[in-house]
């Protein structure tokens, strides 16, 4: 394994996780918001941290892939 492969490695990991970290914030979010509204209460403050730390994530990790699809339209257009 040379070291492309190893920063490939961690890097789609590194997304991985991201991705995870995302979905579980968007979800518990949801399920906290709906129990919230049931029992007449606030949502929880870490909840709420998580949930926009998530987001503020997601966009990144768009934008971040949109500039990849840039670079790749690029640099197929230069060929």
């Amino acid at each position: 394994m040379d070291a492309a492969d190893l920063y490939a490695l961690i890097i789609c990991g590194s997304v991985g996780l991201a991705i995870a970290f995302i979905v579980c914030g968007f979800i518990f979010f949801g399920i906290d918001a709906f129990n919230a509204k049931k029992e007449k209460r606030k949502i929880k403050t870490g909840l709420k941290v998580w949930f926009i730390i998530s987001i503020a994530l997601a966009v990144l990790i768009t934008i971040g892939f949109i500039g990849l699809f840039i670079l790749a339209a690029l640099a197929m257009n230069s060929m």
